[in-house]
Order: C-alpha cells, then sequence, then structure tokens
C-alpha cells in the first residue's frame, strides 16, 4: 500500500467550531482539537498542544490547589461508566505558568456504544469564584452522607448504592435528600459538581 493511500485511510481528527476555548482528547487523553478560544485562553498554540495529554498540559488544580486533572482522571472515569460528568470549577496552568480559573463543561462522544473523543468547553470563572468566596459556609456532611455523595461521584444508582451499604433504597433516598438540602443543591448532578469543586470528599 502507498503512503498517500494509508493516509486517506487515517482517522480524521474531529474538527469543532466555537466561540468559547474548546478541546478534544482521545482515549488516552491526548489533545486532538485545540481552537482559537482554547489558544487565547491558555496561550498554548495549537501546534505546542496538539498530541500532548491534556493533564500534562494543562494540569488543573482544584480551588485547594489539588492537582485534578491526571490520567484516568474522575471525568474520564465517570464517562467509562456511562455517567454524566458534571460541570467543574478548576484552575489550569497557562503557557507562562500562571493559573486562571475556568468552568469546565465535557461532552462524550460515543457511537454504537464504542467511546470517542471527550470535548471540553471551557470558560474564564472569575465571576464564579467571587461568588463562591461570598457564599455562606455550608453544613458539614455526616460520614455516612459522604459515603453516598462518594458513591453518586462514581455514577452508582440508589440500588447499587443500597447494596453496598448494607442498607434500604429507602434510606439511600434519605440521605440523599439530606445531602441536597445541606449542599444547597437541586440535583445529584449539582451535588456531584460540588463535590469536585468544592473539594468535599477526603
Amino acid at each position: 500500500m502507498s503512503v498517500d493511500a494509508s493516509r486517506n485511510r487515517a482517522p480524521a481528527t474531529p474538527l469543532l467550531r466555537s466561540g468559547e476555548a474548546l478541546f478534544a482528547v482521545d482515549a488516552t487523553q491526548r489533545v486532538l482539537t485545540w481552537n482559537n478560544g482554547a489558544v487565547r485562553l491558555f496561550g498554548y498554540p495549537a501546534a505546542l498542544a496538539l498530541g500532548q495529554q491534556c493533564f500534562g498540559l494543562l494540569a488543573c488544580t482544584d480551588e485547594h490547589g489539588r492537582r485534578f486533572c491526571r490520567s484516568n482522571c474522575p471525568v474520564i472515569r465517570a464517562l467509562r461508566t456511562g455517567a454524566e460528568p458534571p460541570p467543574l470549577q478548576l484552575r489550569a496552568r497557562m503557557r507562562g505558568g500562571d493559573r486562571v480559573p475556568i468552568e469546565v463543561s465535557t461532552i462524550g462522544l460515543s457511537l454504537g456504544g464504542v467511546p470517542g473523543a471527550v470535548i471540553h468547553l471551557c470558560r474564564p470563572a472569575q465571576a464564579a469564584s467571587a461568588l463562591r468566596a461570598c457564599a455562606p459556609q455550608r453544613t458539614s456532611i455526616t460520614n455516612r452522607e459522604e459515603q453516598v455523595l462518594a458513591a453518586l461521584c462514581r455514577g452508582a444508582t440508589t440500588e447499587e448504592i443500597a447494596l453496598s451499604l448494607g442498607v434500604s433504597p429507602i434510606t439511600v433516598r434519605n440521605h440523599v435528600q439530606h445531602l441536597l438540602a445541606k449542599l444547597a443543591a437541586h440535583s445529584r448532578t449539582e451535588a456531584v459538581a460540588m463535590a469536585y469543586r468544592d473539594g468535599l470528599l477526603r
């Protein structure tokens, strides 16, 4: 087979357009697409970002300075279990070394049940950070509620949580309701987002 023919059969990288910073990664978390918005937000030109693993490039941390982005990160794990990754508040490393607070929304693509590219839509989060700094302290959650929250972050169902904790589904639902009330969250997805964003899990 000629070189030209083999090139024609190579899989195409996704072409994604958005006015906001956007990039896509493959199953190994290597950057497939890096749009102009990502160049403006992070400072890395596309030629430098493409082919790099996203966690090595951006090295995102949570608001407490703990490393969040890594190989097989919580977002990738959630997608592999079929869960819907929540929006996240992180701090990404720019090309100059400074960190920029960002809000990240993730879209996992699949075709015929086969996982495909993972798309990260990023936007500056200075305003969101300021609002959180002014927010009142939430009531502490109990150890059992923390166990339930950790299970929700793994994408577990009510029945799966009940089985793992040795309690009834009704008890799990009660824990979830108490958890949502304490976090002032409107849904399980929002509670999971808060867990990642605010470092609620030890």
